[in-house]
């Protein structure tokens, strides 16, 4: 896309052009070129609000483009169009809206383009917003399949694809690294006693918790009710400390687990340590199925 943007601002003299995307009511800046000596402005121009810039969202759901030859026109009543512009040093420019499944999907724009070419422009810009979207659809569809490759639906954790490949990556790497095996328990009483529906509530219950306490740690769902935490480059007392808070609070909630993990001062161990991490989860959840003795009746 940015090819692409670099030829058009060519061929109409421009300063910019650029790409706005359409979510959630928001606009935000997603490529752009500049001339050379021309300051980026895209790091600027995310998450514009509708209630911010209601005229513009007006014509756009109108599916009209926005022609603008002198940007002082807009002072008095249009002032928070005419801040955003002039502060970007635009005294003219042209915006074209695009669809995305029938509605208002973004706008392609160029500022400071050529006076001679304003009309030209306008008219390639709506045939190009064609290629626009097809690109944008293009990389919507090539991230589905990353989530549907390597993450878990329901926690939004990574899955066991994205896991074995982490694994194989870190193991490579001289850094310290920690890891924890953590197992749901009580999955499969509350599976047969309430239906899948409360199973998958007691699991996301179970991601969160993990979440909140490792923020910064590598999530996965490696199993049915089997989940494992990769924390790189940490220290031992550091990762000591993460591993209590995630006992700590699985003690505090209603949503028990077992947990078991271990901490090496080189990712070259990882595997290792992995195994002696979900061994030691292991003799954890038999301790909690002693001392749960109905629970215990459940476990597969």
């Amino acid at each position: 896309m940015a090819y692409r943007l670099k030829l058009i601002g060519e061929v109409f003299e421009a300063e910019r052009a650029y790409v706005f995307y359409m979510e959630n009511d928001e606009m935000s800046n997603i490529a752009e070129w500049c001339r050379e000596g021309i300051t980026p402005e895209i790091d600027n121009l995310q998450h514009l609000s509708r209630h911010d810039y209601k005229w513009w969202f007006q014509l756009y759901d109108e599916q009209a483009s926005i022609m603008i030859r002198d940007v002082r026109e807009l002072q008095g009543d249009r002032q928070a169009e005419y801040e955003l512009l002039s502060g970007q040093k635009i005294e003219r420019l042209i915006l074209v809206p695009f669809e995305r499944y029938g509605n208002f999907g973004g706008m392609i724009g160029l500022d400071n383009l050529s006076v001679e070419v304003f009309e030209d422009a306008e008219k390639f810009l709506r045939t190009f917003g064609y290629f626009i979207m097809l690109a944008i659809r293009r990389n919507e569809d090539e991230k589905t399949l990353y989530r549907l490759s390597y993450m878990d639906t329901l926690t939004k954790f990574y899955n066991h694809n994205r896991y074995i490949q982490d694994v194989e990556e870190f193991s490579e790497k001289e850094t310290t690294v920690g890891v924890a095996f953590i197992d749901v328990n009580g999955l499969k009483e509350i599976n047969d006693r309430f239906g899948h529906e409360a199973g998958d509530q007691l699991l996301q219950t179970g991601a969160a918790i993990m979440q909140s306490s490792v923020p910064e740690g590598n999530l996965y769902r490696v199993g049915g009710d089997e989940f494992v935490i990769i924390c790189p480059d940490v220290e031992e007392a550091e990762f000591r400390d993460i591993i209590q808070k995630l006992k700590d609070t699985f003690n505090r909630e209603e949503c028990k687990a077992a947990v078991g993990y271990e901490w090496t001062h080189s990712c070259r161990n990882l595997k290792a340590i992995i195994r002696s991490a979900d061994q030691k989860m292991y003799e954890d959840k038999e301790q909690f199925y002693q001392q749960h003795a109905e629970a215990g009746r459940y476990r597969h």
